[in-house]
Parts: C-alpha cells; structure tokens; sequence
C-alpha cells in the first residue's frame, strides 16, 4: 500500500514537472489536427494582407546629391580667442553650419520652387495611392494670364474621345463642372483658360481615361519639400555636405535637387558680383573728374611751356613739388578714408536688411579693427538675406539681434575713426600750406609752371 502510494505521488510529480517545464508536445499536435482550417484561413488572410499591402503602397526612393564647401574661399571673419576659451567651433565649422542652414532655409526653397513647373501636379488614382505622372505630363494648361482654378483644390479630367474631355471638381469648396476640346476657352469665375493634349498616348489606352490635378499653392509646395529636405555632414573630418529627399517620385525630386544646388551656388555668386559691383562704383565715384582735369592739365602743361619758353623747374622748385606730391598723395589718401568713413555712416543710417557693406581693406584701408567689424557684420547680413525673414524661421529674432549688436559696435568704432581722419586733414593742409609759402620766393614764371606740374603730377598718380 505505501508502494502505490509512493508511485502516484511520483507521477504527480512528473505531471507537474512536464507543465513547469512546458506545453505538452502531444496536447499541442492533436490541438492542430482538431483545429487545422482556422490556421490555414488564418494563414491564407495574413498572406492576402500583406500582398494588398504590398501591391497598393507606393514605394519610396531616397535621392541624394553631395555638394563641396570651398571652407579657404574667404577668410576667418573673427579671431580664435573664443576657441581658446573652449566658446565656439573652428571658422571652417561655423562655415559649414552656415551653409547648411542656407540649404535647408525656406527662402531658398521658394525661389527655387518658383523656377520650376512644379505648381500643377497630375496623377492617376488607386484604391489607396495617388500615382505621380512626372516627368510625363498628359496636358498642360494655358491660363489668359495666372491661372483662376484655386489653390489646393483636386480636379478630374475625364478624356471621351475626339479630343473632348470632362473637367470638374467635387470639393464642396469648389464645386466645377465642364466639358470641352483641347484648344477649347474655357470659362470660370476667376477667369478663363484653354487645356492642351502635351501626350496623346497617356489617352491612346482608355477611351475613358481619368486623370486628377491639384494646382498647390507656393506655401503648400515649400511647406513639403522643406520638410523632406535633410542637409548632413558626409564626414566630420571633410567639407562635403549630402542633401537628400526621401519621397514616391525619383525624378521630381531630381529635378527639384538640381534646381536647389544651382540656386545655392548662384547665392554665392550673386554676392561676390554685388560686392565687385560696389567696389567698382566707389572706385569710379572716386576717379570722377580725375581723367578729364590730367588730359586738361597735361594740355596747360604744354601750352606753358611753349609760350613761355620754360622746359623744367630749377632745383628748389623741383624739390618743392616732390614735397607736395608726397603731401597731395597723403591728402588723396586721406579723403579716400573720408569718403569711405561716410559711405560706411550712411550704410549704417540707411537700416537695409540683407545688404553687405563694402570691406575696407578692398578699398585699400588697413585697419584690422574696422576690417573685422565690417566683415562680421557682412557675414550675418549674408545670413539674414539667405535665411529669409518672417515668422516661419525661428532664428529671425536672435540674428537681428546680433546685427544690431554688431552695428553698434561699428558705429562706435567708426565715431572714433573719423575724427582721427579729420585731424589728420587738417594737419596734412597746414604741410601743403607751408610748402606752398616756400614757392611764393620762386619767380612768377617759375611758380606758376609748379602749380600746373604739382597738379599734372598728382592727377598722375592718382589715375594710374
């Protein structure tokens, strides 16, 4: 009796040791042999899921394009004690964050969205997709002058045959109904527009070939693709930026890539023609009347000395007019400085937004200090004439900030720079004062033929 007792008790045991350790592999197959058609129909809907899920979603391409950043194109805008301290990054970083936020910018998004024919869209329909048709667009619309259909707004074309077509609108919006021919005016309440056939093979299929049309509004076409848009270092060690669009259509986002990098580069060189433009103006607005008083100096020069008789100047006068040549080239210099002091005041007065000022040293002014103001200040003009103004960017307020910070900095500095300008003038006149009293004990010959020399001389050397 112990011994049964014994046994039951070790086959409880066992039973409880095979449900610690897991499902019975026996209770497990003869639950599937009882059960078999729930996991074949189970199997079979799973599998027609997945395969209706797969046929009717789009797929997704990533494009990409990589641009070169030329980081020795200008020079470092700001010394490196900062970086010494441990505040800020290297100037080629700050160049590189720079121009990655110019590319992922909104304002050049827009313009660049504005030059391409991206404003209508065309697509067939599915149960679930819309199927992009660019780059092979069926029609293209011919509006009298903008086209009156509204923004964002789904229209049908429905082709019948012999060139006739249905074009409507079920947005309770918009509601449109139309039929017409390719050429065809076609009347609504903003105006009027003509459709022409641009593929007559997209219609060759079905008779009864529907195709649909949104015309996006320029915010809806920014908002999109600025969201899509991804600007990464390719490695930290280069200056090679990737700009890539993950989205359904390769080749739209193609185009808009190209378009987008032709539009950076041509930032670039719109500045450094503005600049040379600047350059060459304040140059030219310098050399005004230089040209035209040496030919009419070197003529009086000529007709002096023939109908006087007089070839050259004697020892002290030409010793005097080197004296004053020196002086009129320190006094040309100075006025040069003065003129560009103003320029500068009224660049600073004017408050243009986005507008760089010319730096002094193209000028020929070697002041380190004005230099690297008016160099920090270009930079965040750049900046702000990149990054557009407006709500939609976050930084407006803060870089705004920073340029009036850095013009009240050139302000001060300027201030300080033009009365030093003003007293050394005014010094250098009461030199060519002196030298002009020590000509007044030459003969009266003699000192007028220094007067047209001195003058010929220094026209001279200003214009070459």
């Amino acid at each position: 009796m112990m011994k049964k007792n014994h046994n039951s008790k070790t086959d409880q045991q066992v039973r409880k040791s095979k449900e610690l350790i897991g499902l019975d592999p026996k209770v497990v197959f003869s639950l599937l042999i009882r059960n078999w058609y729930w996991f074949v129909i189970s199997t079979a809907v799973t599998l027609f899921i997945a395969r209706f899920y797969i046929g009717h979603t789009l797929p997704t391409y990533q494009t990409t394009i990589t641009v070169l950043v030329n980081e020795t194109e200008d020079r470092p805008l700001v010394d490196n004690s900062a970086l010494l301290q441990g505040l800020g990054l290297p100037g080629g970083m700050k160049k590189l964050e720079n121009q990655m936020i110019i590319l992922k910018s909104r304002d050049l998004t827009r313009r660049n969205l504005e030059s391409l024919a991206f404003e209508i869209d065309f697509y067939y329909k599915t149960l679930r997709n819309n199927l992009p048709i660019y780059p092979d667009i069926p029609v293209k619309i011919f509006p009298e002058n903008m086209i009156p259909l509204p923004r964002d707004i789904e229209f049908s074309m429905t082709y019948l045959g012999s060139d006739r077509f249905i074009l409507e609108s079920t947005s309770e919006y918009y509601p449109f109904y139309a039929s017409a021919s390719f050429g065809d005016s076609i009347i609504c309440p903003g105006g009027k527009f003509y459709i022409e056939c641009w593929n007559k093979e997209a219609f060759a299929k079905d008779k009864n070939q529907q195709i649909f049309f949104t015309i996006h509004s320029i915010n809806r076409l920014v908002n999109y693709y600025s969201n899509r848009l991804n600007v990464e270092l390719l490695s930290r060690e280069g200056s090679i930026l990737r700009i890539n669009l993950i989205g359904t259509n390769p080749a739209k986002d193609a185009d808009f890539l190209n378009r987008h990098i032709e539009g950076f580069q041509a930032i670039s060189l719109d500045k450094k023609n503005e600049e040379a433009a600047r350059r060459i103006q304040f140059i030219d607005d310098q050399l005004i009347g230089i040209s035209d008083s040496l030919t009419i100096t070197e003529n009086r020069l000529q007709h002096f000395r023939s109908s006087h008789r007089v070839m050259d100047l004697s020892a002290q006068g030409q010793s005097i007019v080197t004296q004053v040549t020196v002086l009129e080239n320190e006094r040309a210099r100075l006025n040069l400085e003065a003129n560009y002091y103003d320029y500068l005041a009224d660049y600073l007065n004017r408050e243009e937004t986005g507008k760089i000022p010319v730096v002094p040293v193209t000028m020929g002014i070697n002041d380190p200090g004005l230099t690297r103001l008016v160099e920090e200040l270009a930079l965040l003009q750049g900046q702000m004439a990149a990054r557009g103004a407006g709500e939609m960017n976050p930084l407006q307020r803060n870089l705004e900030q920073r340029i009036n910070t850095a013009k009240a900095s050139l302000r001060e500095t300027l201030n300080g720079l033009r009365r030093a300008n003003s007293l050394a003038r005014s010094e250098n006149q009461q030199q060519i004062n002196n030298a002009n009293a020590q000509a007044s004990s030459l003969p009266v010959t003699e000192r007028q033929l220094l007067g047209i020399e001195r003058k010929f001389r220094l026209n001279d050397e200003l214009y070459t």
